[in-house]
């Protein structure tokens, strides 16, 4: 793991390991967890389907939800055959109506592709997620995604109100497959071996609903994972444990992350699809205020249909625990052991977490990286252009980073290099090199009170 802690990079053997845990069969009257954790747990009969039917079940299951992104959900694209879930995605050329998020009204688009999808008619926030998932042929270009999100009504129904400091949409992917993202320090994109398992939410601060996810705040919201195998070739069970206080990821009953539960704590709705990725999905130059849209060039029916399948997906949840979250559940990411930061330090709050009056690394980085991403990312797509980095300094620090840090070449900030960035800007005020800043060490005007 990297010193930032800006994303959980882990090589995942599975068999040996998940013997070694004392995971057992995979049957339904238990969660495929460790053996020390397997009881206490009850199935959620609405929420877990084995797949028994001829056809998708439509009192458990909404096959036709509305679209979002820059391909279509179509429910002819969902269906159960030989006990499984098969969802399916096909080179279809068509026109829908999209709305950008700043847009008055929506706009006709051309798209390329329609796909499958089911989320739960019912829901919950805490418990114990899993489903036995094998993945699609086609890669790069789509992605199996196993995960949970809330709706706005729902959240309005429960007393989760539109107001400052709340927390507007919460959304923990379970699992992401075969996503293609680029590969770090070099030239090139992930193998469909790279496993993401992240979180994502939104909230009001200072008056506006702002995005917090793997590109702005990795370090609170993304986990890489690197197995050794290739989820193409066979079904795995992949998991994750939702309670009030954190977030625990598994795979074929092996924990491989956890993060604090900060935000996640609204009603969410379990969700099976295929998403559409790139080389067919764009973040770069969209147009009509769009944050990612079709590649025309790219669209192509070689290797369409592609069908993911979905042996089971099983919800658990523990007596003792609630089944939603509330509003005051709700954590500060910054909250000191015992309560709250010292009074005495000398860094603004919300910097100095521990309130030991010195900033590690991961305060620094995460303070300094994010508000600079923040800041200069105009058009909101998780990246810096080379326009927005060096704006009008033909020289100087942002053109010294951007020619040292920029690996891949393409012109570019992502938010791991401007994390890499932000260590070395550490390592340089870490004059007595003791592994964290004073306040005589660090730039007084953002960080000092």
């Amino acid at each position: 793991m990297r010193i930032s802690g800006v994303s959980s990079i882990i090589a995942l053997s599975v068999g040996s390991a998940a013997l070694a845990s004392g995971v057992q069969a995979m049957e339904p009257d238990r969660p495929m967890l460790p053996a020390d954790q397997q009881a206490g747990w009850e199935l959620v009969q609405t929420l877990s389907d084995e797949f028994g039917e001829a056809k998708v079940d439509a009192s458990r299951w909404d096959a036709d939800v509305d679209d979002w992104g820059p391909w279509t959900w179509d429910p002819d694209n969902a269906a159960v055959e030989d006990g499984r879930l098969r969802l399916t995605i096909r080179y279809a050329p068509h026109r829908a109506s999209r709305r950008a998020p700043e847009a008055s009204g929506p706009s006709e688009q051309q798209l390329y592709y329609k796909s499958g999808i089911v989320r739960s008619k019912d829901y919950q926030t805490y418990g114990y997620y899993e489903a036995r998932i094998k993945g699609v042929p086609t890669f790069p270009g789509s992605s199996p995604a196993f995960w949970i999100y809330s709706v706005a009504d729902t959240n309005k129904r429960h007393g989760f109100e539109r107001m400052e400091g709340a927390v507007t949409y919460s959304e923990v992917d379970i699992v992401e497959l075969q996503q293609g993202g680029f590969v770090e320090n070099a030239v090139g994109r992930d193998g469909p071996e790279v496993i993401d398992m992240n979180l994502h939410m939104r909230m009001i601060e200072s008056g506006k609903e702002i995005w917090k996810r793997p590109g702005n705040f990795p370090e609170m919201t993304k986990n890489r994972i690197e197995a050794k195998f290739d989820p193409r070739d066979d079904f795995h069970v992949y998991g994750a444990r939702v309670s009030p206080d954190e977030v625990i990821w598994y795979i074929d009953g092996v924990e491989v992350a956890r993060k604090p539960n900060l935000y996640w704590h609204l009603p969410m709705y379990v969700t099976l699809s295929l998403g559409l990725r790139s080389p067919h999905v764009t973040y770069r130059d969209c147009a009509g205020g769009f944050w990612r849209c079709s590649v025309p060039e790219a669209a192509t029916a070689d290797g369409y249909p592609s069908t993911m399948e979905v042996d089971w997906v099983r919800t658990w949840r523990r007596s003792e625990e609630p089944r939603l979250g509330a509003p005051a559940m709700v954590k500060s990411p910054v909250a000191a052991p015992g309560g709250s930061a010292d009074a005495s330090s000398p860094f603004k709050p919300g910097i100095d977490g521990d309130g030991d009056g010195r900033l590690s690394p991961a305060e620094f980085v995460m303070f300094m990286g994010t508000r600079e991403l923040q800041i200069r990312d105009v058009d909101k797509n998780g990246k810096i252009s080379v326009t927005e980095w060096l704006g009008s300094n033909d020289g100087g620090f942002q053109k010294l980073t951007l020619d040292r840090f920029n690996a891949d070449g393409d012109d570019e900030m992502s938010p791991d290099e401007i994390v890499r960035v932000y260590l070395w800007v550490f390592s340089n005020r870490d004059k007595n090199k003791d592994g964290h800043l004073s306040s005589d060490e660090s730039p007084p005007f953002t960080l000092v009170s």
